[in-house]
């Protein structure tokens, strides 16, 4: 803690001893730390803090992010269908994207790979809601890919995969691949290597790379511009509604290639 002390010091910041807790990072139950002790003041131990947006708990489950987030997408939806009263579908499909699908995709790298199928849900309330369609009709189940598909709207699954695959695109060339560890020609030798560390295994790097692996050889050698393009665009068209969807439809991808 002194050199933390020492640190806001020669920074000129002040710790707010009042407002500061701190957070032990575990997979699983461990003994009590001893008490943190700033300026004379004990800190308490946090399980959860919300830091830059995200609801941070210490075990990296991300629960509460997404019950929170859960709550103001509701908020966000009964928005939209308050200003789809007075507007047309234009007009609050802009709402969608300004209001409910910024709040969606925030940071969705970090908690995207955990439930979130009741965010999908409620996407498909906002969107029913733009368009002003119900979820039954005529005694049946109105689906709303086809609206997905026709006016580009990345399901709360596509974004994750966009963002995520995006971002380790970006990181690629400074991440080792299994070429660097061995020189046997084998089909994987140009994948990037999956950490096995087990705190590591549900980390949103390991999953991210785990998809990222799995793209066409010739999808990953493109140019960051034409990646996200292409990449994007098959997005926009499978319009997953799960993981599992787009990683059975990959060959779509090799199609362009």
């Amino acid at each position: 803690m002194s050199k933390i002390q020492s640190w806001f010091q020669t920074n000129k910041l002040c710790l707010n001893e009042g407002k500061t807790s701190y957070m032990y990072f575990n997979s699983s139950p461990s003994t009590p730390l001893p008490p943190l002790i700033i300026h004379g003041l004990s800190i308490s131990p946090s399980t959860e803090v919300k830091f830059l947006g995200l609801v941070v708990d210490c075990k990296l489950k991300w629960k509460s992010h997404i019950e929170q987030l859960h709550s103001k997408l509701s908020t966000a939806i009964f928005a939209i269908r308050s200003v789809r009263k007075n507007v047309d579908s234009c007009a609050a499909l802009l709402s969608y994207h300004s209001y409910f699908h910024s709040l969606m995709s925030y940071a969705i790298v970090f908690w995207g790979f955990t439930n979130i199928n009741p965010i999908l849900i409620l996407q498909k309330k906002a969107v029913r809601a733009v368009f002003g369609l119900w979820h039954w009709s005529n005694g049946q189940s109105v689906s709303c890919r086809p609206l997905f598909r026709k006016h580009k709207i990345l399901t709360v699954y596509a974004q994750v995969i966009l963002d995520t695959c995006l971002l380790i695109h970006k990181l690629s060339p400074s991440l080792p691949r299994h070429r660097n560890i061995h020189q046997h020609d084998t089909r994987n030798r140009n994948n990037i290597i999956v950490s096995r560390n087990m705190l590591m295994d549900k980390s949103f790097l390991n999953q991210g790379i785990t998809l990222y692996n799995k793209l066409p050889s010739g999808v990953r050698e493109m140019r960051e511009e034409m990646f996200k393009s292409t990449l994007k665009d098959a997005l926009l068209n499978l319009a997953p509604y799960s993981m599992d969807e787009f990683q059975g439809d990959l060959g779509v991808l090799g199609q362009v290639v």
